[in-house]
C-alpha cells in the first residue's frame, strides 16, 4: 500500500514538474535572500541567460534601473510580512533590450510558518504594453485633431444674427460631445437673407472640414449668383452642393443633412428646399395657431444614386407675428429613461411662448431641454433656429415711478388708457403693483433716488408689460416657481408667484432687473379668465 502511494505521488510530482518545465509563463524560485535555485525553459527563452547563468544569481540582473528604488523596496517589505506581491516589472534581457512582465511573487513557508523561499510567476507583457502606448498616441493625436477641429468649427460658427428690418432671429447650438456635426449660418445678402441648418453624420476633424466645406460651397455659390445678377433659391443651392459634394472624396464616409431658405425681403415670402432633415418646420401664428410644414429630401451622399436626386421648393409667406422654429433631430431623439423629447413638446412649447421674442424662446427652449435630460449625457447635437416676424405694436406706453405710492395714480392712467374689455384688468393691475412693489423694495430697498421705468405694448392678440429696476438683480430662478408663502409678506418670491399666477407667462432677464409679463387679449382663444 505504501508503495502504491509513493508511486503516485511520484506521479503527481512529475506532472507538476512537467507543467512548470512546459508552463508558458516564466517561474523563478530564490532562497530567502534572492539567489536564484531554480528557473524553468520560459524564464531563459524570455531573458536570453542560460540555465547554469541564472542558477546563484539574483533577479537584480534583470533590473533596468528604469523603476525607482522605492518599488523594490515596498515590493520585499510586503514579501517579508509573508503576504504575495503582484505587479509589473520594466526588465532589460541579457542583450539589452527592454521587456514587460507582469509578476506574482509569493512566499514559500515550512511546516513552522518560516519563509525559507519566493516563487515568481512572471508573463512577458511587452506586446500588450506596446499595444497599449500606441493606443494612447492615437488617443493623444484624436485630441489633438479634436481640438483643432474645435476651434475651425468656432470660427466659422456665426457669432452673432444679421440685422433684419421687421424681423427678429435667434438660434441655439449644443454639441453632444467636443466637437459635433451640426451647423447653421444666417447671411444678409441683398434683397433676400439666406438661412441653413445642417446636420452632418460623423463627428472629428472630417466631420469639421465638411461643414467648413459646404459653408464655402455655399458662400461661392452667392458669388457666383451675384456675379450673374440672379436671385438665390433654395433648390440651386441644393443642388449645386449636391454636385461639389459628389466630386469631392471628403463625402466618402459621411451623409450630408441639409435645410435652406431664402427670405425675400420685400414679400416676406420664404422658399424651403430639405436635403434630409427630419423635423418639420413648425410654425406659429400670431393668434397661437400651430402647424408644421413638411419638406421632403434625401441626403446627400455617395451612397445614393445621383440620378435619384430631386429636390423641391416649398413658399410660404410669413404673416405678421408668425414664428419659424427650425431644428435638427438631436432635439426630438433625446431621451429620458427611454422617453423621447419628441415633436409633442416642441408643439407644447410654441404653443405657450409663440407671442415671445425670439431670443427669448431660444433661452425658454434650452431650459426645458435641460430640465428634460435631468442630468443625462446630451446623446447628439442640438441645434434649433427661432426666426420671426415682429407682430404690429398697436399702442405703446411708458412711465417712470420711484415710490409705492405712485402706483395706485399709474393704476388709474392705466385704466383709461387701456379698454378694460381687452384684458382682464384685475390680474393685470395685481401683476403690475407686485412687480413694481418688488422693485422699490427689494431691488431699490425704498431709494427713491432710483428709478422703476415701466414700458407696456399692445398687440392684436396679447399685452406686453416690461418693468426695469435699477437695483443689484437676484436669483429669480429660485423664487418663480415657489409657492405663495402667506405668513410672509415681505419675502420676495411671494409677489413674483403671484404675479406668473396671474399672467400668461413671466420672464426675467439674467440679471434679474427687468421682468417681461404677457397677458393675451380677451379676444384671443385661452384668454385668461
Amino acid at each position: 500500500m505504501n508503495v502504491r502511494l509513493i508511486e503516485q505521488a511520484e506521479i503527481q510530482l512529475k506532472k507538476l514538474t512537467q507543467a512548470i518545465e512546459q508552463s508558458p509563463v516564466s517561474v523563478v524560485i530564490t532562497d530567502v535572500s534572492g539567489t536564484i535555485e531554480y528557473v524553468n525553459p520560459k524564464f531563459i527563452e524570455v531573458t536570453g541567460y542560460t540555465l547554469e547563468e541564472a542558477i546563484g544569481a539574483n533577479p537584480r540582473v534583470l533590473k533596468s534601473g528604469i523603476q525607482s528604488t522605492q518599488y523594490y523596496k515596498d515590493m520585499w517589505r510586503l514579501l517579508a510580512s509573508g503576504k504575495e506581491w503582484r505587479g509589473e516589472f520594466h526588465n532589460r534581457k541579457k542583450n539589452g533590450e527592454l521587456y514587460w512582465e507582469w509578476a506574482s511573487i509569493s512566499p514559500i513557508k515550512d511546516n513552522d510558518g518560516e519563509i525559507t523561499h519566493f516563487v515568481a510567476v512572471k508573463e512577458d507583457i511587452t506586446e500588450r504594453k506596446l499595444a497599449e502606448e500606441k493606443l494612447e498616441k492615437a488617443y493623444e493625436e484624436i485630441n489633438l485633431n479634436l481640438n483643432k477641429a474645435v476651434e475651425l468649427h468656432k470660427k466659422f460658427m456665426p457669432t452673432s444674427m444679421p440685422r433684419i428690418e421687421g424681423f427678429n432671429l435667434s438660434a441655439h447650438y449644443m454639441p453632444a460631445q467636443k466637437l459635433g456635426g451640426d451647423f447653421y449660418n444666417i447671411i444678409d445678402f441683398e434683397n433676400q437673407t439666406l438661412i441653413y441648418i445642417v446636420d452632418v453624420s460623423g463627428h472629428g476633424l472630417d466631420g469639421a472640414m465638411l461643414t467648413i466645406f459646404l459653408r464655402e460651397t455655399i458662400n461661392h455659390y452667392i458669388y457666383e449668383e451675384h456675379a450673374k445678377h440672379r436671385s438665390l433659391t433654395s433648390k440651386g443651392i441644393l443642388n449645386f452642393i449636391k454636385t461639389q459634394c459628389l466630386k469631392e472624396t471628403i463625402l466618402e464616409e459621411h451623409f450630408v443633412c441639409l435645410l435652406v431658405g431664402v427670405l425675400d425681403k420685400h414679400t416676406n415670402k420664404f422658399s424651403f428646399s430639405n436635403a434630409g432633415i427630419q423635423i418639420p418646420i413648425f410654425i406659429a401664428n400670431e393668434d397661437g395657431s400651430i402647424s408644421t410644414l413638411e419638406i421632403q429630401g434625401m441626403p446627400i451622399s455617395y451612397y445614393i444614386d445621383p440620378q435619384m436626386y430631386e429636390f423641391t421648393e416649398i413658399e410660404i409667406e410669413m404673416d405678421v407675428g408668425s414664428t419659424l422654429f427650425i431644428a435638427t433631430d438631436g432635439l426630438i431623439e433625446q431621451e429620458n429613461n427611454g422617453v423621447p423629447f419628441g415633436l409633442h413638446r416642441i408643439h407644447t412649447f410654441l404653443e405657450k411662448n409663440y407671442f415671445k421674442e425670439s431670443q427669448q424662446q431660444v433661452i425658454n427652449m434650452n431650459e426645458l431641454y435641460f430640465k428634460f435630460l435631468d442630468g443625462n449625457a446630451c446623446l447628439d447635437d442640438v441645434t434649433f433656429l427661432v426666426i420671426q416676424r415682429n407682430p404690429k405694436i398697436l399702442r405703446a406706453w411708458n412711465f417712470k415711478i420711484n415710490k409705492i405710492e405712485d402706483i395706485a395714480s399709474l393704476e388709474k392712467q392705466l385704466s383709461k388708457l387701456i379698454c378694460c374689455n381687452e384684458i382682464n384688468m384685475n390680474s393685470f393691475f395685481i401683476s403690475l403693483q407686485e412687480i413694481i412693489t418688488n422693485a422699490i423694495e427689494h431691488g431699490h430697498k425704498m431709494n427713491q433716488s432710483k428709478i422703476v421705468k415701466i414700458d407696456i405694448f399692445l398687440f392684436k392678440h396679447f399685452l406686453k408689460l416690461q418693468v426695469t429696476d435699477q437695483g443689484e438683480g437676484f436669483d429669480w430662478r429660485k423664487r418663480i416657481d415657489k409657492k405663495i408663502d402667506l405668513e410672509n409678506y415681505s419675502e420676495r418670491g411671494r409677489g413674483i408667484s403671484l404675479s406668473s399666477m396671474c399672467c400668461e407667462a413671466i420672464d426675467y432677464n439674467e440679471k434679474g432687473t427687468t421682468a417681461t409679463l404677457f397677458f393675451k387679449k380677451n379676444n384671443s382663444e385661452n384668454n385668461l379668465n
